[in-house]
């Protein structure tokens, strides 16, 4: 699958929640590898990791750097392997998001 077409996936946990949507990739330039995912969070999912939901609609998303690792399939949606109320307990890098 090309890169550019994982962008605006939908992502789901393993028991079928939406956690949001895929933004974009990150590639390690030494192993030419995706290591993360930059996923924009829903609203639900913010409030899950303790972010205040933005107070000015259609403005600011939180976005987060998934590892890779997380992913169990990718095809119409991006399935994770982890269950919607493990995500917050996932190594997150949110720096590079």
């Amino acid at each position: 699958m090309l890169v550019r077409k994982i962008d605006g996936k939908q992502v789901v946990s393993s028991d079928a929640r939406t956690v949001g949507e895929v933004s974009g990739a990150y590639v390690d330039l030494e192993t030419w590898k995706i290591n993360n995912l930059a996923v924009d969070l829903n609203t639900e999912t913010m409030e899950l990791f303790g972010f205040k939901k933005p107070s000015i609609p259609f403005v600011g998303t939180v976005s987060i750097c998934m590892p890779i690792d997380e992913v169990k399939v990718a095809g119409d949606v991006i399935t994770l392997n982890t269950k919607y109320e493990e995500l917050p307990n996932l190594p997150i890098d949110q720096t590079n998001a």
